[in-house]
């Protein structure tokens, strides 16, 4: 009986490595999608000429919109 629990034991714990897995490359993406919106925004917004309040808060709304329409599209 103590061999089957172990084998119990073991898959279970296979099986929470696994979901542990998954989670880790879902989270591993949406940092990426982040950083990519972050640098999207820096990219389009880097020729436009404004003081730096402005720009800066320009910036924070043009990555806030991107990270907004990468996250519909998962």
């Amino acid at each position: 009986m103590e061999i089957k629990e172990t084998k119990d034991e073991v898959n279970d714990l296979l099986i929470l490595l696994r979901q542990s897995e998954i989670q880790r490359k879902e989270l591993l993406k949406e940092q990426k999608m982040r950083e990519q919106a972050v640098a999207i925004a820096f990219a389009s917004s880097a020729s436009v000429r404004m003081p730096t309040q402005h720009f800066i808060v320009f910036i924070i709304i043009r990555a806030t919109f991107v990270l907004l329409i990468l996250s519909y599209e998962l």
